[in-house]
């Protein structure tokens, strides 16, 4: 993977994962919407790898980050760190282990969120039993 794409990932994923878990009450943070957002923006960004070789990689990248926003305007699924994502899949070409990390990120946050939201009320339980 190009060391710049990486940086791109993991800086989409952390933002996600700091809508999610720290602003949970925000539209954006809902978890249809991150993974309406990511599936959107994969499919799109893989198309875009495709074009780029054809188009050239900035008309490319300009093309698909359009599409991305309005795609995910139309469905409802307005999750801003998702576009990061169609820039990583035009610069890494789009390949199967991209996919796989696109793949296993999702799942793991999806996991930290049902997780730490089942922790986070159970939680709240034990302190609203202490205060009373």
């Amino acid at each position: 993977m190009v060391p710049i794409a990486k940086f791109i990932v993991f800086s989409s994923f952390a933002s996600s994962s700091f809508l999610l878990f720290m602003q949970p009450h925000q539209e954006s943070s809902r978890l249809s919407k991150f993974i309406k957002s990511y599936i959107i923006s994969g499919l799109i960004g893989i198309g875009g790898s495709f074009i780029a070789l054809h188009i050239g990689i900035y008309y490319s990248l300009a093309l698909v980050e359009t599409l991305v926003a309005l795609f995910l305007v139309l469905f409802n699924a307005i999750h801003p760190p998702a576009m990061g994502i169609a820039v990583v899949f035009i610069l890494e070409r789009a390949n199967i282990f991209a996919l796989l990390f696109l793949f296993s990120g999702m799942i793991l946050i999806i996991l930290f969120d049902k997780f730490l939201n089942k922790f986070v009320y159970a939680m709240e339980g034990e302190f609203k039993k202490i205060s009373v």
